[in-house]
């Protein structure tokens, strides 16, 4: 075997691989971002329980705990579609593109 053909034959098994994961991932988002929904809840509740015991630890620990979830929700943005635009952003617009005139 010749070392292209090789590096063919490893190519398509990473993209199959690849390609596996992503559509299992598409299926799982849903799941994980209601997770982090729950952990911003906690971190509230934190932050109340922080405010009534006046321990201004638990408020910064708990603000830094929601700042985190929020920053790692932000990659889910790509999933919801406006009523504007109900394009799937996942799949490639086709068609020809009108050039400027």
């Amino acid at each position: 075997m010749t070392p292209s053909l090789i590096m063919t034959k490893i190519n398509k098994n990473f993209d199959s691989k690849n390609w596996e994961r992503t559509k299992k991932y598409e299926q799982d988002w849903k799941l994980e971002l209601f997770a982090l929904v729950g952990f911003c809840i906690s971190g509230a509740i934190f932050i109340l329980s922080g405010i009534k015991n006046g321990d201004i630890l638990a408020i910064l620990g708990s603000l830094v705990w929601i700042i985190s979830c929020v920053t790692w929700m932000i990659p889910y943005r790509k999933y919801f579609a406006t009523s504007k635009h109900k394009h799937d952003c996942r799949k490639p617009i086709t068609g020809q593109i009108e050039s400027d005139k």
